[in-house]
């Protein structure tokens, strides 16, 4: 139900407090989303109170409270405060095979085992190239001012 909700503004909110996992006062919030009123960011932020997704700390800064896989947070593991791409995990993986395939090759090298090796070579360089995207939109929302 929440994920409908959450759109435009109030999903970028989210997603800063969600990826940053550090309180963020609304001036900072104005600032980072260059928005002319702080009074917006505050209607934002109380709709994402209500929804019981956020907390108010006692500096009157915003934590998230309750976790939503919506919009880039679908393709993130969140392990106590950090978050780590999903495709993280399935690149190590395959690297690893592709350079246990070329450190042990066969007697004879034949058809097989370069197509092979094409094969994990591409993988490897797909599954990378979309972690490196995801740690790119992670730097993008996790960084303060």
């Amino acid at each position: 139900m929440e994920a409908r909700e959450l759109g435009g503004l109030t999903l970028e909110i989210y997603k800063i407090l969600a990826i940053s996992n550090k309180p963020w006062g609304v001036r900072e919030l104005q600032r980072k989303l260059k928005v002319s009123t702080p009074s917006l960011i505050l209607y934002h932020l109380n709709k994402l109170e209500n929804m019981d997704l956020v907390d108010k700390t006692p500096e009157r800064k915003y934590v998230v409270k309750r976790y939503v896989k919506v919009d880039i947070l679908k393709y993130f593991i969140t392990i106590g405060r950090i978050s780590i791409p999903r495709y993280l995990f399935y690149s190590v993986f395959i690297s690893i095979l592709v350079v246990e395939y070329i450190l042990n090759p066969p007697f004879i090298v034949d058809l097989h085992y370069i197509m092979g090796l094409m094969i994990g070579i591409f993988s490897a360089v797909i599954l990378w190239y979309e972690t490196l995207r995801m740690f790119v939109e992670y730097f993008k929302y996790s960084k303060g001012k």
